[in-house]
């Protein structure tokens, strides 16, 4: 099974209840939006993830995610 940290920039700054309903997430604001990065052990979890950024009218501006495999 494949491991993965994601960083996901959305469009504009995201309040805090917000933030937690996203577990595992780190949340750093910048200027231009909100960085919410973490970690997610299957592709189910991001893909729920980002269903729930859609769901919520979050504009994604930018998505990046390094892989491992995990040792067995």
């Amino acid at each position: 099974m494949r491991q993965g940290t994601y960083r996901i920039v959305v469009h504009g700054r995201l309040g805090d209840a917000f933030v937690d309903g996203f577990d595992d997430m780190t949340q750093t604001t910048t200027a231009s939006g909100t960085v919410l990065e973490g970690r997610y052990v299957d592709q189910s979890s991001l893909h729920g993830l980002l269903d729930r950024l859609r769901d919520l009218g979050i504009e994604i501006v930018s998505f990046d995610t390094s892989t491992k495999e995990r040792q067995r």
